[in-house]
């Protein structure tokens, strides 16, 4: 991928952003499920934690 962007033209302009697209997407929907599965881990008292930091 780096070499794809250091050697990039105006037409492989398109695939980059197709490819970083896909994976923003992906990281993404990881991102969610590993939260999500941490806040069924430790039944939200993690959030809660949090909410009272920032107040």
């Amino acid at each position: 991928m780096k070499m794809l962007y250091v050697n990039r033209t105006p037409l492989s302009n398109k695939t980059i952003h197709v490819i970083l697209s896909a994976f923003k997407a992906t990281f993404n929907w990881h991102n969610q499920r590993t939260l999500q599965e941490c806040r069924e881990a430790c039944g939200r008292q993690g959030s809660r934690l949090k909410i009272m930091l920032v107040i």
